[in-house]
């Protein structure tokens, strides 16, 4: 495995986490076989939205399958895995998200895009820009 740029050897220290299915993930997310659809299923299945402060039960998994019911068909699978990262990185309420130093960049460039080529989500910039993508905030 090639180190990534976004990790550095303190993170490496840190160590990993074990996943649902006994892979051991690294933040960093360039191992594409540590990441498997079974173990994001299953964490965004147990991981609750808005930090637990809900009047029932609100899975992040939920949220994503509203989510792709709510975008035009051609973005329901890209609605689907949109918080994928989360089975990685958890469900940090937004405000919070914006006081983390570097948690953005971790979000959108280690298991997010990871996961997102795994499920052949990610195209080349000539196919897809930013701003093809649906306005998922209207709806997240």
């Amino acid at each position: 495995m090639n180190p990534s740029p976004l990790m550095t050897q303190s993170d490496k220290d840190i160590g990993w986490i074990e996943t649902y299915s006994g892979k051991q993930f690294y933040l960093d997310g360039t191992d594409t076989d540590s990441i498997v659809i079974e173990d994001i299923a299953h964490a965004l299945a147990n991981l609750c939205r808005y930090n637990g402060h809900t009047n029932r039960f609100y899975s992040v998994a939920e949220h994503s399958v509203l989510v792709s019911y709510a975008v035009p068909k051609e973005y329901a699978l890209w609605g689907l895995m949109h918080d994928a990262s989360e089975a990685y990185l958890s469900d940090i309420p937004r405000p919070f998200k914006a006081m983390i130093a570097n948690y953005k960049t971790m979000e959108e460039h280690r298991p997010q895009h990871a996961s997102w080529s795994q499920q052949s989500l990610l195209h080349s910039e000539e196919t897809v820009s930013q701003s093809d993508l649906p306005p998922h905030r209207c709806v997240d």
